[in-house]
């Protein structure tokens, strides 16, 4: 995370406080998202999460969509 912060723009050495807190977020998005994306599944009367549960958490944020289809 260091080096991504330093590649946006940040100090070449940028404070673990910072990095620290950055992680923290980023975790924390990534369990909400799973967790709907659960919730998505359990709709559909599925226990297995798929990518298909998560493509239709994004489907209005055309931003992010395009973002996890790259990464897929």
């Amino acid at each position: 995370i260091r080096r991504m912060m330093y590649g946006f723009g940040d100090s070449s050495e940028p404070l673990i406080e910072s990095a620290t807190i950055i992680n923290d977020v980023v975790q924390s998005q990534m369990r909400n998202i799973v967790h709907e994306a659960c919730k998505v599944a359990d709709q559909r009367q599925s226990q297995i999460v798929e990518e298909q549960d998560f493509l239709f958490l994004l489907r209005h944020d055309k931003v992010k969509l395009n973002r996890l289809l790259n990464y897929l």
